[in-house]
Parts: C-alpha cells; structure tokens; sequence
C-alpha cells in the first residue's frame, strides 16, 4: 500500500528526498536491491550529508557485492565461507558468556 502512495509523489517531484527515501526502504524489503541501489545513489546525490541516507548506501552497497562475488565462487568456496561465519559467530557467542 505504501509504493502506491510513494511512487505517484516521485512523478510529480524527482526530487521528492523523503518519497524516494520511503521507496528505497520499500524496495530493500521487497527484495529489489539494484533498483534500491540505484534510488539510493540517486538520494545520496541530492543529500550527501545526511546519514540515514548514508547508512543505506553503505548497506545495500555491501549487500550486492557480497551477491555478487558469491555468484563467482565455486561452491566449495562458499562452503568454507559459511562454515567460518558459523564459527566466528559461535566463538563470539561462547567467548561472551
């Protein structure tokens, strides 16, 4: 319900900063990451200082390259990868307590 009330605004006024914020946020959570990106790209030319806007570079910036050099690993590569991330993250866990 959001988009329909979003997407019309940013036809009106490009621009719109807080329409195209709330449309990069929606896109992110419907799992369209690219067009997220580029919306985002496109926000943080407008506000370069701001740092929601930043955090959500920086974020979906690392989440597509993390797709994307997954896309390029052999799978035992990616195998090695997920059993070092489960081992770190159970050390971290067992290390805390």
């Amino acid at each position: 319900m959001l988009h329909v009330l979003i997407f019309p605004a940013l036809k009106i006024c490009g621009s719109d900063t807080k329409a195209l914020f709330r449309r990069v946020q929606s896109l992110e959570k419907l799992g369209k990451l690219g067009t997220a990106y580029a919306d985002a790209r496109r926000l943080y030319q407008i506000e370069p200082n701001n740092k929601a806007v930043q955090e959500i570079c920086f974020r979906l910036r690392n989440v597509l390259e993390l797709k994307v050099s997954c896309l390029f690993m052999c799978p035992v590569e990616v195998l090695l990868t997920v059993i070092i991330i489960v081992y770190r993250k159970n050390f971290l866990l067992l290390s805390s307590t």
